[in-house]
């Protein structure tokens, strides 16, 4: 199924599995009631750390999606144990998903850590602030959260011993009970900051400010503790391109300092003390128009004695956007959102499946941009080699050389290739998408030629 997945990434079984015999059997291993999608993340997640050995840390952005399934026209009855997707009055069913995306030191995406499949009620529990604080954090969807964080961390433990985490959490992962219990299970974090929080107040002289008083104890907001800290520098990070906005390079201007945050729990009298690095990244400058000024409060476990340090903060950070593009190549090019499932646990199944294709396709991509002499046969197999040069060797203009052994760069450029990529601009490299469609033309040979060599055997 994940062979056939990957050729024909889609999330309609019917479409990527096309053999009658072979997709009845995959109807009734999804629906089945052995088992659980457990053990597919499990099995994922452990080949994610076992190929993480050798590297002294990996990146682990944390971040949780939604996939809308259906409408209130498709499932009158409702018969379809799905959840709630955004408001009840728009009516759209679907699951929510919370992942743990691996990425090593330089953004490449390793694989996944960890996934955490969970449906919403079809009528949304109204409570009050103080019951919802004085729900334990396993009961929340924010223990979603804690799970895959905990679960890829042992992973790691157990098969690439050595190799640190880093956890990047944007800011959903701002809350006062998921912080508490990062500081308590001693994880390496970088969680970026959804408002200003208070922290605890360093000198005597700002002990007598208004909501200081107010509070058992002095404190004063974090962004007020880091304007008496001089300018580290500045540094630029380079903004990607969305529908609505133009690639730049940003210049942001970064200030750090030593703080404790003082966490507040609605339903204790005294606030929870965090000790953590503050790391205050602003933009500077001229704006292009429509471009929407860049400001990150980042609280993190990394010493920051200067601007190198900050600097590597602010830039593991930026590349937490990893598992948003890791996202759009799920929905988009392994149309997840497109599930034609009767089950949670089906749709589990076959989605955990079309994320490990979308996390290969993302591979393929930044590879090719960071490490394009890799010779191709690290990441494709020999039969998609032998695929990729046949065909390219069909359309290949006189004067053009293919190789036998191409670097990985060039593989990866004729697989955009064979998915319809123009080169235009040229400053732009291929992306998932077209990647996706040319490995649908390579494996569909690769899969002959393995089978014509088995005949031959």
């Amino acid at each position: 199924m994940g062979a056939c997945a990957a050729a024909h990434p889609d999330g309609r079984v019917s479409h990527a599995i096309r053999g009658a015999a072979d997709r009845q059997a995959a109807y009734d291993f999804l629906e089945s009631d052995a088992g659980s999608h457990r053990a597919i993340v499990s099995a994922m997640g452990e080949a994610t750390a076992r190929s993480c050995r050798g590297l002294d840390q990996v990146l682990v952005p944390v971040d949780a999606t939604a996939l809308s399934l259906l409408d209130e026209y498709d499932d009158p009855a409702r018969a379809k144990d799905f959840g709630l997707v955004g408001s009840a009055r728009d009516g759209v069913r679907g699951v929510h998903v919370v992942s743990a995306l691996v990425l090593s030191p330089q953004g490449v995406v390793q694989g996944l850590g960890d996934m955490r499949w969970w449906a919403r009620g079809l009528r949304p529990q109204r409570r009050s602030r103080a019951r919802r604080e004085r729900v334990p954090l396993a009961q929340t969807e924010l223990g979603r959260w804690a799970e895959a964080i905990e679960a890829t961390r042992e992973r790691l433990q157990a098969h690439a011993c050595g190799v640190t985490p880093w956890f990047h959490l944007d800011r959903g992962g701002d809350s006062w009970r998921l912080m508490a219990w990062l500081h308590e299970g001693q994880y390496r974090f970088t969680v970026r900051a959804r408002a200003d929080r208070n922290v605890r107040v360093a000198s005597a002289r700002v002990a007598s400010s208004r909501r200081a008083l107010r509070s058992k104890a002095p404190v004063e907001p974090a962004k007020t503790a880091l304007r008496r800290h001089p300018c580290l520098g500045t540094m630029k990070v380079t903004v990607q391109p969305r529908d609505d906005r133009p690639a730049r390079e940003a210049s942001l201007q970064v200030r750090a300092a030593r703080l404790t945050l003082m966490l507040r729990n609605p339903c204790a009298w005294q606030p929870i003390p965090v000790p953590v690095w503050a790391v205050w990244a602003r933009e500077t400058g001229r704006l292009p128009r429509g471009a929407e000024r860049i400001e990150w409060l980042l609280w993190t476990t990394e010493p920051v004695g200067g601007l190198t340090d900050a600097a590597r903060v602010v830039g593991n950070y930026v590349l937490r956007w990893r598992i948003e593009s890791w996202h759009r190549a799920w929905k988009s090019d392994c149309n997840a959102e497109r599930m034609e499932l009767h089950s949670v646990e089906a749709v589990a199944r076959w989605g955990s499946i079309l994320g490990a294709v979308a996390a290969r396709i993302e591979r393929l991509k930044q590879l090719a941009r960071t490490e394009p002499d890799l010779p191709a046969a690290t990441e494709l197999s020999v039969y998609e080699v032998r695929a990729l040069v046949t065909l390219k060797r069909m359309e290949a203009r006189k004067t053009e050389t293919i190789e036998d052994s191409p670097t990985l760069g060039r593989a990866v450029r004729w697989l955009a290739d064979l998915g319809g990529y123009d080169g235009r601009p040229a400053t732009r490299p291929p992306g998932a998408t077209v990647l996706a469609r040319g490995l649908q033309n390579v494996m569909l040979i690769a899969k002959v030629l393995e089978s014509m060599d088995h005949e031959k055997r």
